[in-house]
């Protein structure tokens, strides 16, 4: 994900024409805006980034956008999705027979349908877009692209609406290091919410598969635990170390075999990063919760068919 530098804007003399074709050639958005009412129009808008996550602050007056089918097939290919946090005053989605309702503190993960957001008067979100990588990676074929909603009565997520706040108003005076490594956090955070949330509707899906979701989550924040096995994942997780077998042997996976090549991966994307090319390899190995220099080295031999120094300087 490219960095961009950070930007505002607000329409000069609350012009809501200017403010709509902000909007479709700034942000590329083609929707449809109108007002609630003819009360004096306000907006404005604050773009961040920092590491992987890209912050848009928006302030506006009692807004009705419509996102069509158009729009979102206009919409140019993205690996991302978005979430919003309502910081103030209240937002109303509709997505077909449904509605959703979003108070301070909420976060709703925006699916990728066709729907209406109704702003109130004095409305401040959050919008944060973020790669879908680790969303596929630890929840599969759980989230489907549908709206979700995170209520702000679990602590979990007054956490991360906390976190993401302050990440979006520091994030410019970190270095690159920090920056990047303090979006990957928060991903994991915002990640994990929705796994919570998914994990109470009984009816998406089998124990068995939140079980296996679950697993991975926790095994992707705690690479660089050289703790971590099968016996420690399961008693993380509340279960037996026979039951967490099962369900990984019932979708043809080893939990051990697992754990190892999530490792093996974590080591290659370092190798891969251009911010970690001063740091030993043994030492990126040792921090994705390789002990052993042999059995790292073997191990990354047999998934990437490569050592690592020659994956490292491979050509490019």
């Amino acid at each position: 994900m490219s960095k961009e530098s950070p930007f505002k804007f607000s329409p000069p003399d609350a012009d809501f024409k200017i403010w709509q074709e902000f909007v479709r050639d700034r942000m590329g958005l083609e929707v449809e805006q109108r007002q609630i009412d003819d009360r004096p129009f306000d907006a404005a808008i604050a773009f961040n980034q920092t590491g992987d996550l890209r912050f848009a602050r928006i302030n506006e007056s009692g807004l009705i956008t419509e996102v069509t089918k158009r729009t979102l097939e206009c919409r140019p290919p993205k690996d991302t999705f978005y979430i919003r946090l309502q910081i103030q005053g209240m937002s109303k989605n509709i997505i077909g027979n449904e509605e959703i309702i979003q108070n301070p503190g909420d976060i709703l993960v925006l699916g990728f349908k066709p729907n209406v957001h109704v702003s109130s008067l004095k409305s401040e979100v959050l919008l944060v877009e973020l790669p879908t990588e680790q969303l596929k990676l630890m929840l599969g074929k759980a989230y489907n692209n549908e709206f979700i909603k995170i209520d702000n009565n679990d602590p979990k997520t007054t956490i991360v609406s906390s976190f993401l706040q302050n990440l979006e108003r520091f994030g410019k005076d970190l270095d690159q290091q920090s920056a990047q490594f303090l979006s990957r956090i928060g991903a994991s955070l915002i990640v994990d919410c929705i796994s919570s949330r998914l994990s109470e509707d009984k009816s998406a899906f089998q124990s068995g598969e939140m079980i296996f979701l679950r697993a991975k989550a926790y095994i992707e924040e705690n690479l660089g635990n050289h703790s971590l096995d099968p016996t420690h994942l399961a008693t993380a997780l509340g279960l037996s170390l026979r039951q967490l077998q099962v369900v990984f042997q019932e979708r043809n996976q080893s939990i051990s075999e697992w754990i190892w090549g999530r490792r093996v991966d974590a080591v290659a994307k370092l190798l891969n990063d251009s911010r970690t090319a001063h740091v030993a390899i043994g030492a990126l190995a040792n921090s994705c919760g390789f002990a052993s220099q042999a059995h790292f080295s073997r191990r990354f031999k047999e998934h990437y068919k490569m050592s690592p120094r020659d994956y490292k300087y491979r050509p490019r």
